[in-house]
């Protein structure tokens, strides 16, 4: 039982760094970042782009020198 868990524990921990590097657009997620931003306005797109990036990357590399 314990190895079970073991295994959902790291399903779920890889799970959420793809999710993080899927979010701020990091390979090979960076294939679908131009179809988001296709046909939006200038100043939208660039907040789109550059802030959730800012925070994500900073929450990212917390995460990963708090347990690793």
């Amino acid at each position: 039982v314990h190895i079970l868990l073991y295994y959902v524990v790291v399903a779920a921990i890889f799970c959420f760094f793809v999710g993080i590097l899927f979010k701020i657009g990091n390979a090979p997620f960076h294939l679908w970042m131009g179809d988001v931003y296709n046909g939006g306005s200038l100043i939208f797109i660039t907040y789109l782009a550059i802030i959730p990036k800012i925070a994500i990357s900073y929450f990212f590399i917390k995460v990963v020198s708090l347990y690793f």
